[in-house]
C-alpha cells in the first residue's frame, strides 16, 4: 500500500513496529468483570471505520496523518490475528465454533490481509455487531478455507 510510505519520511521503521504493538495492545487487552464476562475493546464497528479508512486510503494513495493511523490499525489487527491463527494451526482454541482459515504463508503483506477484511465487511455489513477478532476469523474463512 502505498500511503504506509507516507509515514515513512516521519517515522523509522522500528518506531512504527513500536506505535503498532502499543497501539494493537492497549486495544486488544480484555478486562474480566466480576462475571467473568470479556470486554471487547476491539469492536466490529470499529474495525469496519478502521478498514473502511483502509479502503479510501488505498484508493486515493494520500490522507491525512490520523487517517494513515486509522488505517494501520486495519493492517495490524488483520496481521496480528494472522500471526495468531498461523501460530495456532488456522484455529484458536478460544472459539471453536468459528470456522478454520487456511491463511497461505505467501500473503506476507498487511495491506493484503487488510484488504482481505474490508471488503468482507462491506460486503457483510450485518455482522459488525461481532467483535472484531470474530469478524476477522470470518473473513479469512471466507477467503481462505482450508480444503
Amino acid at each position: 500500500m502505498k500511503y504506509i510510505t507516507m509515514i515513512g519520511p516521519i517515522m523509522k521503521f522500528p518506531a512504527r513496529i513500536a506505535m503498532s504493538a502499543t497501539i494493537f495492545s492497549s486495544l486488544l487487552t480484555p478486562a474480566l468483570a466480576e462475571d467473568r464476562q470479556v470486554s471487547i475493546y476491539f469492536t466490529g464497528d470499529a474495525l469496519a471505520k478502521y478498514c473502511r479508512t483502509h479502503l479510501t486510503l488505498a484508493k486515493a494513495n494520500h490522507g491525512s496523518l490520523k487517517d494513515q493511523l486509522d488505517g494501520e490499525k486495519c493492517m495490524t489487527f488483520a496481521m496480528a490475528i494472522a500471526d495468531a491463527l498461523a501460530i495456532e494451526g488456522g484455529d484458536a482454541p478460544v472459539n471453536e465454533t468459528l470456522p478454520r482459515s487456511c491463511v497461505p504463508a505467501s500473503i506476507i503483506k498487511a495491506g493484503a490481509l487488510a484488504d482481505v477484511v474490508a471488503n468482507f465487511l462491506a460486503k457483510k455489513p450485518e455482522l459488525r455487531n461481532r467483535s472484531g477478532y470474530e469478524l476477522v476469523r470470518l473473513a479469512f474463512a471466507d477467503k481462505f478455507p482450508c480444503n
